[in-house]
C-alpha cells in the first residue's frame, strides 16, 4: 500500500515545476522572437535586392539596345513623371513590373552603390524599399 502512496506522489507536478516550465518557455520566446522578425525582415531584403539587380541590368540593357540615356539620378518615380519613354525602355526587359513599385525612390546611382555593398538600405513590413542607410 506504501508503494502505491509513493507513485500518486511522484506522478504529479508541483507548482513550482509549473513556473519552472512556464520560466523557460518564456526565456526561450524572448531570444527567439527577434531572431525570427531579422530572418522575415533580412528575407524582404534579399527580395528587394534581387529587384534592384533587375531594375539595374534593365537599365544598362534600356541604354545599350534602345539608345537611351539615363541619368544617375533617375528613378523610377521620376521616369514616370517625365519622359514615359524611358519607363517604357525599361519595361521591356523586366518580368516582374509589380516588383518597380517597392523601389519607386530609389536612384540608379543608389541601386549600383547597393548593389556592390557599397550602400545598405532598410525595407518595411510589407518589403519595399524605405530609404539607403549609410
Amino acid at each position: 500500500m506504501s508503494s502505491n502512496i509513493n507513485r500518486r506522489k511522484k506522478s504529479k507536478f508541483t507548482i513550482f515545476d509549473l513556473i519552472a516550465v512556464a520560466a523557460i518557455i518564456g526565456v526561450l520566446v524572448i531570444i527567439l522572437v527577434p531572431s525570427f522578425k531579422k530572418y522575415s525582415i533580412d528575407s524582404k531584403k534579399v527580395e528587394v535586392k534581387s529587384i534592384i539587380r533587375e531594375f539595374i541590368l534593365a537599365v544598362e540593357t534600356a541604354e545599350i539596345s534602345d539608345k537611351i540615356e539615363f541619368a544617375n539620378t533617375d528613378s523610377i518615380k521620376s521616369m514616370e513623371a517625365g519622359s514615359r519613354e524611358k519607363i517604357y525602355s525599361i519595361n521591356k526587359y523586366i518580368k516582374d513590373l509589380e516588383g518597380l513599385n517597392k523601389i519607386k525612390e530609389l536612384t540608379i546611382e543608389e541601386a549600383n552603390q547597393i548593389i556592390s555593398n557599397e550602400l545598405d538600405f532598410e525595407v518595411n513590413k510589407e518589403g519595399e524599399f524605405l530609404r539607403v542607410v549609410k
